[in-house]
């Protein structure tokens, strides 16, 4: 959760349409079905095409961080949870450490290689710009 935190934190300083003089990004709660991450962040644009362009690049990135991260999204769905079955030891997931934590979160930063930066299209054409 703190890198997730850290990566969104990351994403915005990184993202140019952002304001960086303020911004909160935190673990805020427990939902009945979630772990709440508020964040609170403004956009700095000259129309509303532009804001949304930033925000659609904005929303990608924490994606693509969440996917690297693993960490899923929750919806309106209830699952249970088994810690262990009787004589047979569950599965884990590969978690990185501390480093690698650390390494995920920097690639979204200003410097790194993984945050959009720019609203890259996928295909020639079918804008409205």
């Amino acid at each position: 959760m703190q890198a997730f935190v850290e990566g969104i934190r990351a994403v915005i300083r990184a993202n140019p349409g952002m304001r960086t003089d303020y911004y909160i990004v935190e673990f805020h709660g427990f939902g009945a079905a979630s772990l709440d991450v508020l964040v609170y962040c403004f956009i700095d644009a000259e129309d509303w095409n532009e804001e949304l362009r930033t925000r659609h690049v904005l929303n990608l990135d924490i994606m693509r961080l969440a996917d690297r991260l693993g960490v899923d999204f929750a919806f309106p769905t209830q699952t249970i949870h088994v810690a262990e079955m009787p004589g047979q030891p569950m599965p884990r997931g590969d978690v990185p450490d501390r480093d690698g934590l650390r390494e995920i979160v920097d690639a979204f930063g200003p410097e790194g290689e993984s945050g959009q930066r720019v609203d890259e299209k996928i295909t020639a054409g079918y804008d409205n710009g």
